[in-house]
This record gives structure tokens, C-alpha cells and sequence, in this order.
């Protein structure tokens, strides 16, 4: 339950009127996550299967490392192949083929291409914000963001939909009421620890001069789950038992019900507190 969903933070989080600051950071964490967290996950998995010869840090240290490489090397040449044509489309054909490259070539090499792909799609996104002005003149019409865009919106009306029909298989259990408190209540905890250990290792390096508290509240509460968490979850059927496996299932499916629909439609008023607490805070340091 780890990963936190990119796609899940950027069609909630765009609507909330956040500042661009703490949405890019928002969705970077989500990207990065995303990514780590199923590195992890499959590094886990091979070391409870005893599918793999190598120790948990070595594969780590493969999948990560591995998809840094790859996706920064792919990501360059592809730049600088976009940079060498001024049609709209092959700009699109190009961003679409690198993704899918990194991942191709990770998968052959037993690296990480979740953790490739977002390393390609922010390598993209840092270049052409960089040649701004070079894209604006071949892209007048801005042919390749309306593309991706309305991708976004499919690929996110597609996978909730799907979400909200696998939820009707949702299995029972004589100790559901407490599986689904439980679930809330540890994954709150879960993730307020992580944040809030991070903030130790980046230091004042907050966004819109946030006090630890304040930026560990706000990351928090807007830590969305998505498809992905469902998807490693239904993988653990090959390997766990039926009872583990519906108790995986109905913590998945509630957790992910609890941080979309109730962190979701609540992070803008989140956001407004801890503004008002940042506020009250210099108010007080003025006088």
C-alpha cells in the first residue's frame, strides 16, 4: 500500500486551486513513489518466493540504479531528436516511443521500467519547459499538450471505472469492521512516520516556506492510493493464501476508498489550514 498514485494526485490535485509549488511537489512525490514502491514490492516478492540469487539491497540497488540509467539515457537522445524536427506529431510519436523504449529495454534487463518511465516523463517535461519559448513557435497551437491531456483524462476515467467495478467483488470477513479501522488508522500512521522522516533529511527545503509540521500535515493528507496499490495487491493471489489474501484485499480496497473519495474531496480545505497556520505563524514573528 506503499505507492502513492500520480494519476490519482494530478486529476484530484488540479482542481483544488493548490499553488504550483506544492502540487509540483505533490506529484513528484507521487511519481517517485510510484515507481520505488513497486521496485520494492517485486524485490519482496522474490526474496519471500526464493526466486532470486541476489540480496534485497543488490536488487534494489539493480532495479533503481538500473532505470536511473536507462531512463536518463534514452530520455537524452530522444530530446535531443525532438529538438531536431518542428512538427507537432513527430513530437508526439517521439514521446510516446522513449516511454515505451525505457520500458522495453528495463524489462530486458530486469530493471525497474515503472521507475524508468517517470524518470523519461520528467526528463521531458524539465527540457521542454526549458525550451519554452523554441516550442511555443513550432507548437503554436500546443498540438502536443492537448494530446496528452486528453490521454490523462482517458487513462484516469478508464482505471477509476475499473476500480469502481472490482470493488463490487470485495470479499467479507467475520473481522471486517476491524480490518477496515484498522486499515485507516495504520496507513494515516504509515505514512505521516514517512513524511515526517523525510523533512529530517531535507531540512528548511520546503515548499512555500512551510514549517515540518505543516508541510508533514499537508503531504500527508494529500498521499492518494490508486490503481497501482490495487494492482500489486491482486498480484498476491499467486502466492498467498485465500485468507491472507482477502484480508490484503479488503485493506487495499479501503484504504484506497478512504485517501481518493475522503482525502481527495478534502485536501483543498487541508491546504487552507495549514495557509492560515503559515499566516498566523509570521503574524506572530512580525509582532
Amino acid at each position: 500500500m506503499s505507492p502513492t498514485d500520480p494519476i490519482a494526485a494530478t486529476s484530484i490535485l488540479n482542481k483544488l486551486g493548490l499553488s504550483k509549488n506544492v502540487t509540483s511537489v505533490i506529484e513528484g512525490e507521487s511519481l517517485f513513489n510510484d515507481g520505488t514502491g513497486v521496485a520494492l514490492f517485486v524485490c519482496i516478492k522474490n526474496i519471500v518466493n526464493d526466486t532470486s540469487e541476489y540480496s534485497f539491497l543488490e536488487l534494489m540497488g539493480r532495479e533503481i540504479l538500473g532505470a536511473l540509467a536507462i531512463g536518463i539515457g534514452v530520455s537524452f537522445v530522444m530530446c535531443k531528436l525532438l529538438r531536431s524536427t518542428k512538427d507537432p506529431t513527430k513530437h508526439i510519436m517521439i514521446s510516446l516511443f522513449s516511454v515505451s523504449c525505457v520500458y522495453v529495454v528495463c524489462e530486458y534487463f530486469e530493471f525497474s521500467g515503472v521507475i524508468a518511465s517517470v524518470v523519461c516523463g520528467m526528463y521531458f517535461a524539465k527540457q521542454l519547459d526549458k525550451y519554452e519559448n523554441w516550442r511555443q513557435v513550432v507548437d503554436s497551437e500546443n498540438f502536443y499538450l492537448h494530446f496528452w491531456d486528453a490521454a490523462d483524462a482517458l487513462l484516469n476515467s478508464m482505471l477509476f471505472v475499473l476500480i469502481g467495478f472490482s470493488i463490487l467483488y470485495i470479499p467479507n470477513h467475520s473481522h471486517l469492521i476491524w480490518l477496515l479501522l484498522s486499515a485507516v488508522v495504520l496507513n494515516f500512521i504509515a505514512r505521516f512516520v514517512g513524511v515526517y522522516s523525510s523533512t529530517l533529511l531535507i531540512g528548511k527545503k520546503r515548499p512555500n516556506q512551510y514549517s515540518r509540521m505543516e508541510f508533514t500535515t499537508l503531504m500527508t493528507w494529500s498521499g492518494l492510493k490508486g490503481g497501482l496499490s490495487l494492482a500489486l495487491a491482486l498480484s498476491t493471489i499467486s502466492f498467498l493464501d485465500q485468507n491472507a489474501y482477502e484480508i490484503v484485499m479488503i485493506i487495499t480496497y479501503t484504504t484506497l476508498f478512504f485517501t481518493t473519495v475522503v482525502q481527495g474531496l478534502t485536501t483543498s480545505k487541508i491546504y487552507k489550514l495549514v495557509e492560515r497556520s503559515k499566516l498566523r505563524r509570521k503574524i506572530s514573528r512580525i509582532k
